[in-house]
């Protein structure tokens, strides 16, 4: 534990945040865990506040495929890899949902 921490205090005295993050998440929710709650957390948040699934769907397709593609973020493959499926198929069930409000 202390080498992760003298670790983690060196790239926060380099300046080098983005890795101190990455790492820092990392080391302390495995299997991108924080992600996942980040965007769990932000649907459910916008679906209380908009009460509509097709807005707060579409932000949340977009934001697990576009975390899932960012190098060095979420470090463990099968996690990264589920994370980017679930936003595509999140965002074919928003489509559908959208469909089928603008058909009637």
């Amino acid at each position: 534990m202390e080498q992760v921490s003298g670790q983690l205090y060196t790239y926060l005295t380099e300046g080098k945040f983005f890795t101190f993050f990455s790492y820092a998440f990392n080391q302390y929710f495995p299997f991108g865990l924080f992600f996942w709650m980040l965007g769990l957390t932000m649907f459910s948040i916008i679906q209380i506040k908009t009460k509509n699934l097709g807005y707060s769907g579409a932000v949340t397709s977009l934001y697990f495929v576009v975390v899932s593609n960012i190098p060095n973020l979420v470090t463990n493959a099968y996690s990264s890899f589920a994370m980017k499926y679930f936003g595509l198929i999140l965002g074919l069930i928003t489509g559908y949902y959208i469909y089928r409000a603008i058909k009637g």
